[in-house]
């Protein structure tokens, strides 16, 4: 597994990777439901045996309070967006996102639905949209702190914000150059002993240092 990036923070490594095994932000708790049709791919939550001529017609069937179109742009690589990619070759609509009235009310725990609470509720079916995007294109990162070393840690499932995952790594990393610089851990020439004693095994029993 090769790093995608790999930098020194509070002198500890750290490496960032691509997470090809991350989970679909649709297994994640959503507010909306994605019902998309495609004959190669399958695609968000549900899939629909045929397209629906209007949102209106897939609004009525679905109880559907909030709605907005799928689409996919399909060429090197699959992108979604809830606006149109405007390229008649590889873009088109794959379906829709909706939430109904009692998504809303629950993911956002009222019992009316005013306009602010409807408006945040389509941006965030927008956000789930945008999250879904980034997992499609391969936008997954995980990272390893300190790798091989006794203070190894790693997080996997970063979506779509390599920084988030950038600065996540980096709290570890400052914890464990925190850990390094306590006074009661023991060092051979300024190392940490675990440190010195993997390096002396893996250079076959050769090396020096005195406690």
């Amino acid at each position: 597994m090769t790093p995608c990036e790999t930098y020194e923070h509070e002198g500890v490594t750290v490496s960032i990777y691509y997470d090809e095994d991350a989970e679909s932000p649709r297994e994640w708790c959503n507010t909306g439901t994605m019902v998309c049709w495609h004959r190669r791919y399958n695609l968000g939550d549900e899939q629909a045996s045929l397209d629906y001529d209007s949102m209106e017609e897939l609004a009525a069937s679905l109880d559907a309070r909030i709605i907005l179109p799928l689409y996919l742009y399909d060429h090197s690589g699959l992108s979604m967006s809830t606006g149109s990619f405007n390229d008649p070759w590889d873009n088109g609509q794959v379906g829709f996102i909706y939430a109904t009235a009692d998504d809303i009310r629950e993911a956002f725990m009222v019992k009316r639905i005013t306009a602010k609470v409807a408006a945040q509720a389509e941006e965030s079916l927008r956000s789930e949209v945008s999250a879904y995007d980034s997992f499609l294109q391969g936008e997954c990162y995980g990272y390893i702190v300190d790798r091989d070393g006794d203070d190894e840690g790693s997080c996997w499932g970063f979506v779509g914000d390599i920084d988030y995952c950038k600065q996540e790594a980096n709290s570890v990393a400052e914890y464990v150059a925190k850990e390094r610089r306590a006074p009661d851990r023991i060092y051979v020439d300024g190392v940490p002993i675990e440190e010195a004693l993997y390096a002396l095994s893996t250079a076959g029993g050769t090396g020096r240092g005195t406690a």
